[in-house]
């Protein structure tokens, strides 16, 4: 197993706790001066298209490293820790690609099919793109929030991987997609962090014009993401219930199966991944677990003076995809 050597994560003095933690991390502006960007069309076998935003640094050579970013739900390529880090990652001479899942950011009307949380055999083709673009790299991948499950799954279930696949991270992954529903579904949470992905998810779907015509537009305001689930996810992805969905895409009961230098960062006061879900949790011999008391969901605002900058999650990935770089 490689070893994963860490500081501490100390959360910043006035940002304390997992929903301050969440927030900070979502509104504080960053800077992530990207060079110019290519994007690059992926054909699906169903029609569908996918789109990935490389960055390649000048310096860049056909034997160095890539690495594949994924967004969690509603995210897109623009979203800011997908920025954040392929910035760091293209000053170190990484060349990047950005994920937009099907329909999403510039994806959008490119796709017939939904984006969830099982959507491994998307990772799998553009995992495959990105190899016969760069033959001669070692390629890595990181996964955040819902992608990370994805991420995981895939490890864990594609045995014919491309051999160029190097490591893997994923950061706060949903692993076990009930769990996060039934957190998400609570009363406080709900009006929070429920009402947020229930909106941007139903304005979604009502862009595509695919709102189904017995529920008036304003329904899912009653509505937890669990009925979302059901009422749509499930049926549009070809799931019996939000229950079947849950279960066969679910990360969890497959992490012991995973045979690639993996590490998975959590934080014990997630609002949006329950902590929980990673106590007594079965990996393989390839995976580390890095579960921190404080840093919220994707927050992880750290105290001056550890890091380059505040945001100690974005320094983990690249001491993990880096493991021979320095800052």
């Amino acid at each position: 197993m490689s070893r994963f050597d860490a500081p501490m994560f100390q959360p910043h003095w006035l940002i304390r706790g997992g929903h301050a933690q969440t927030i900070a991390g979502t509104y504080l502006r960053s800077v992530d001066k990207l060079e110019e960007t290519i994007v690059h069309r992926v054909s699906l076998p169903d029609g569908d298209v996918l789109l990935l935003h490389e960055n390649r640094p000048s310096s860049w050579q056909p034997e160095d490293r890539v690495t594949l970013l994924l967004p969690g739900l509603t995210g897109c390529h623009q979203s800011g820790y997908l920025r954040r880090t392929a910035c760091k990652l293209n000053t170190r001479g990484v060349r990047t690609f950005r994920f937009d899942p099907r329909g999403w950011g510039a994806g959008e009307g490119m796709s017939v099919g939904w984006a969830h949380g099982g959507r491994t055999d998307d990772l799998a083709a553009c995992i495959d793109f990105i190899v016969n673009l760069a033959p001669q790299s070692m390629l890595s991948v990181a996964g955040f929030s819902l992608s990370g499950n994805i991420l995981l799954k895939y490890l864990a279930t594609f045995p014919n991987r491309p051999k160029q696949l190097e490591r893997a991270i994923a950061s706060c992954p949903a692993i076990d997609l009930a769990a996060c529903a039934d957190r998400l579904d609570q009363p406080l949470i709900n009006r929070t962090y429920g009402r947020h992905f229930l909106r941007s998810l139903s304005a979604h779907v009502q862009k595509r014009g695919e709102w189904p015509t017995e529920f008036e537009k304003t329904a899912w305001q009653n509505w937890t993401l669990r009925d979302f689930d059901e009422r749509l996810t499930a049926a549009r992805a070809g799931f019996a219930s939000s229950a079947d969905y849950y279960r066969e895409s679910s990360s969890k009961p497959h992490l012991p199966q995973i045979d690639v230098p993996t590490l998975i960062i959590a934080a014990e006061d997630d609002p949006v991944v329950p902590g929980d879900s990673f106590a007594d949790l079965k990996i393989s011999p390839c995976t580390n677990l890095h579960l921190t008391k404080y840093g919220g969901h994707l927050g992880y605002i750290g105290r001056r003076g550890i890091d380059p900058d505040q945001r100690w999650l974005d320094w983990r990935i690249v001491d993990w995809l880096l493991p021979d770089a320095s800052k």
